[in-house]
């Protein structure tokens, strides 16, 4: 009998241990989803793709052009997508830098190419056409102090159905490497996630110029707008 409540009591302290750990590896389970949830939530930024959402259709963007899209489609093969937009986004606002501002424009203004090719998810592609609503410059230009010099940098974009002129303009200094906001866009902080080395991440606020994407979309009016899809990771443009 003593024999058969020593095995008794060996069962139950297994089964204890058993239970224990599984215990202890859902709270390390539920920890580390929250530490994932957070690290994620703790940047302000992330590269997304474009989409564009007409007559109750949806075409994703590709960035190959016309020319490679048409040639995949002909050989029945999908074309390559990849996110290539920086997004930032802060207090219920969307942002983007000035220089990634083109095929933003070209879906927001009308010029683009839809490639129907029925997949599993969406209607088919769109890539860019050929008549931009977006015309960028630079020039550089002297300061007060002697051999010091500022970059002008400044982006039109027009209205092709009012032939309105939206203007962007901000500066960089070359000497001091210091960028400023001077008309339609603003200079923000954002929380950024940088990869020092593997295994070992720094977060900083870092300041960027940038453009506040429904502020642009009001520009063409209210037959357009925007929606962020974060579990897609899709900027969608919405023509009415």
């Amino acid at each position: 009998m003593e024999k058969k409540g020593h095995h008794l009591k060996i069962h139950i302290s297994k089964r204890r241990i058993a239970i224990s750990i599984l215990l202890i590896s859902g709270i390390f389970s539920l920890i580390g989803i929250s530490i994932y949830k957070m690290v994620n939530s703790s940047t302000d930024n992330r590269f997304v793709n474009l989409a564009i959402e007409k007559n109750n259709k949806t075409y994703v963007y590709s960035k190959l052009g016309t020319i490679f899209v048409e040639s995949s489609i002909k050989k029945n093969e999908s074309p390559n997508l990849f996110g290539f937009v920086r997004l930032f986004e802060k207090d219920k606002n969307l942002y983007v830098s000035p220089n990634e501002l083109n095929e933003i424009v070209d879906l927001l203004c009308g010029n683009f190419i839809l490639h129907d090719y029925p997949e599993k998810s969406y209607d088919g592609y769109v890539t860019s056409g050929n008549s931009s609503c977006y015309r960028n410059s630079f020039k550089n230009q002297s300061t007060q102090t002697v051999g010091e010099q500022v970059k002008l940098n400044a982006l039109q974009i027009t209205n092709k159905s009012t032939g309105e002129a939206h203007n962007i303009r901000w500066s960089y200094n070359l000497k001091n490497y210091e960028y400023r906001a001077l008309e339609n866009c603003e200079e923000k902080s954002f929380m950024i996630r940088t990869s020092v080395v593997p295994g070992e991440t720094v977060w900083a606020n870092e300041d960027f110029i940038v453009v506040n994407l429904y502020e642009l979309a009001n520009f063409f009016g209210d037959k357009v707008h925007l929606e962020f899809k974060e579990e897609q990771q899709l900027l969608y443009i919405l023509h009415k």
